[in-house]
């Protein structure tokens, strides 16, 4: 029996998700929240407010005897706390502050579709495809009547390129430093050949 249930499944794809949708998998719930970085977030029990404010995802780990914690504008999340994410987007002008508890039940409405929908923006430029989509990620983390909602105040994309360009201008830092240590030394041995 076990067997038969392991090759049906098997056959299975596995889900593909994008933007929107329903996750279960702890694995790939982690995957998601492990970079969001600084977050605005919005608990409630409910549907009543309980707590919000900004703060920083510094762990995302899955433990059943552990707890999430929200403190200090820190955020320890385990995924093990809740049943499933809700990944959605939400516009613009609501990403700058908490979004209404329609935005999270369902955005088809705003969110384009169709050949206009912005996907035909150069995918190697990463600012026009962060404009072009006009929406920012929405991550409802859900247990029972208890929501845990992460909206990110940073762009990965435009976060990797800083680090990138970062990376390059230490790298010429320190060819500089370099460069000026070898001219150094060998002033030093034309003064040592030639003491007058």
């Amino acid at each position: 029996m076990t067997s038969d249930r392991t090759s049906y499944h098997s056959h299975l794809p596995a889900p593909c998700i994008v933007d929107a949708g329903i996750i279960v998998n702890k694995q790939d719930m982690r995957r998601l929240l492990c970079d969001l970085g600084a977050v605005r977030y919005h608990y409630d029990q409910g549907g009543r407010c309980i707590s919000e404010g900004e703060g920083y995802v510094v762990e995302v780990f899955s433990d059943p005897d552990e707890a999430t914690l929200v403190t200090n504008h820190s955020l320890y999340l385990n995924v093990c706390s809740f049943d499933y994410l809700e990944l959605s987007q939400i516009p613009p002008q609501e990403s700058s502050s908490t979004p209404p508890a329609s935005a999270t039940t369902t955005l088809d409405s705003a969110i384009p579709h169709g050949p206009n929908c912005g996907c035909e923006s150069s995918p190697d430029d990463p600012q026009m495809a962060a404009e072009a989509s006009g929406s920012t990620a929405c991550f409802r983390l859900v247990q029972e009547n208890t929501t845990l909602r992460l909206v990110p105040l940073s762009n990965p994309l435009m976060a990797r390129r800083d680090r990138t360009m970062n990376v390059v201008a230490l790298e010429a830092v320190v060819a500089d430093m370099l460069s000026a240590n070898l001219d150094l030394s060998e002033s030093d041995e034309e003064d040592e050949n030639f003491p007058f």
